[in-house]
């Protein structure tokens, strides 16, 4: 700025709906004064070269910094995110070179309002366990089970070689469409699983 020009930054900035907007002033002289329209809640720092200020509803906001006779504006754009969501496991789960594993529950962690169905499904599995079946119970979730999850399971109907096996889970939801993972680790050795063989839950 100018010599006694006072000058806001930043002069733009997008955020979310009840985010955090900063903002810091230099120049002029006296004491800063700040002020938001349509006015934000909560600010902080209303006297200081620094500013903060956020608000609950979308659309275009101004912020004006006064100090002595000078002033400057900066510009925020209000948005509200798009819906999302990850994905969680309570445990890995283990298994005996054949037959059922132990379970593991998968849950939805929404985000930004989401309210759609979830579903899930193997993606891949590292290393490949040839012939094995994946079972979730239940396969989809609606916005009132996130929280509940889906059990998963493994049913090794030809034996497999010892070791850890990493399955990734794919989840996809209907609308909007995002597909988001979370990996299960399989342990697998003579002495692991579940409790039943294969063809049997157990």
């Amino acid at each position: 700025p100018t010599a006694g020009a006072l000058d806001c930054v930043p002069a733009n900035q997008t955020v979310n709906t009840n985010q955090t907007a900063n903002f810091s002033a230099s120049g002029g002289t006296g004491t800063f004064s700040w002020a938001t329209n349509p006015a934000g809640s909560p600010s902080t720092g209303g006297n200081l070269s620094t500013f903060s200020s956020m608000w609950a509803t979308a659309g275009s906001k101004v912020v004006t910094v006064t100090r002595g006779s000078a002033s400057d504006t900066c510009n925020v754009n209000v948005i509200v995110p798009s819906p999302d969501f990850t994905l969680s496991k309570s445990n890995d789960i283990t298994s005996g070179l054949s037959g059922f594993s132990t379970e593991s529950t998968i849950r939805v962690n929404p985000l930004n309002g989401l309210n759609s169905t979830v579903t899930f499904s193997v993606l891949s599995t590292n290393p490949a366990l040839a012939g094995a079946t994946y079972t979730f119970t239940p396969t989809s979730l609606s916005s009132s089970q996130y929280g509940t999850g889906s059990r998963f399971r493994v049913n090794l109907a030809s034996p497999v070689a010892a070791g850890t096996y990493t399955i990734t889970i794919r989840g996809t939801s209907a609308s909007p469409v995002i597909i988001r993972t979370v990996d299960v680790l399989l342990t697998v050795s003579a002495g692991g699983g579940g409790g039943g063989v294969a063809g049997r839950a157990g």
